[in-house]
């Protein structure tokens, strides 16, 4: 409810303010689920990857940005987010970032007891309902090398965060399968040199997931984020190479799958569709 109405004192602030043009506010939900079940720390999952593996789900976050939504007729208008000082933060450079949190720290490692499903934003005032969403998965490069001790929220935690070098982790899923005790997924940069403090820094592959998501209407749909869909591609009992899981190192055999799943690679994202919400 809270912030609603600051989106709507936003909204009004935006539209008064000469030569301004009007905006009109817009909420884009998201559920995390594993299959049919929602996701859930500490839950187990039956029927995961290509072994149809017992996965324990231990945690499953991730930030976007570049927010735009798709009107009638096809214009694509981004979305100016909120900067609630939690879970949305604005800057000049970089602009928009959220970080979405389907754990509740209850039963996952690492995590936090608040959580956060949606993107709540304004978008110009224009004629035409939103047919579909489109943003980027990560962290734009202009931001991804804070300081995430000095960072605002929510680019502070140090959970989702390498260091000065390697930047954020743009994506954050834990688990455990029947084959091996410990599951990761970070997606981030790599390759990065110079020196983040003094601002001299490069990545050689920035792998921020592009997603595109068509037949969205906020009003009536949901954006469902979907470990089991993500991994059915992928073995996650065995570890063919490197960290088991994926670091985002693209020498990592277990990788590849998971960059196409993730719209880092290709254009058949896996991890997301829109479903009708649930009255």
């Amino acid at each position: 409810m809270l912030r609603l109405f600051a989106s709507l004192i936003l909204t009004l602030s935006l539209a008064s303010c000469d030569g301004e043009e009007a905006r009109r506010p817009v909420t884009i939900d998201l559920e995390g689920r594993v299959g049919d079940r929602a996701f859930e720390c500490g839950g187990a999952y039956e029927g995961i990857g290509t072994t149809s593996s017992t996965f324990t789900a231990l945690d499953f976050r991730f930030y976007v940005h570049d927010v735009r939504v798709v009107l009638e007729g096809g214009e694509e208008v981004p979305v100016q987010l909120e900067d609630d000082g939690v879970w949305q933060t604005v800057s000049s450079e970089g602009g928009g970032i959220a970080l979405i949190d389907f754990e509740d720290g209850d039963g996952c490692e690492g995590g936090n007891a608040p959580t956060n499903t949606q993107l709540v934003g304004t978008i110009p005032d224009r004629d035409g309902a939103i047919t579909g969403v489109r943003f980027r998965l990560g962290v734009p490069e202009a931001r991804n090398h804070l300081d995430s001790a000095t960072a605002p929220s929510p680019m502070n935690l140090s959970s989702m965060y390498w260091g000065w070098q390697g930047g954020y982790k743009y994506v954050r899923i834990e688990g455990a399968s029947t084959g091996q005790s410990s599951w990761l997924l970070h997606l981030g940069a790599t390759g990065c040199s110079g020196d983040a403090r003094m601002g001299t820094r490069t990545c050689t592959a920035r792998n921020e997931g592009s997603i595109a998501l068509d037949a969205f209407d906020p009003a009536r749909d949901v954006i469902v984020a979907d470990l089991a869909s993500m991994l059915a591609t992928s073995d996650v009992d065995a570890d063919a190479g490197g960290a088991p899981g994926c670091m985002s190192d693209a020498d990592d055999p277990e990788c590849a799958v998971l960059f196409d799943a993730l719209g880092v690679t290709g254009d058949a994202q896996s991890l997301f569709r829109v479903e009708a919400r649930n009255e």
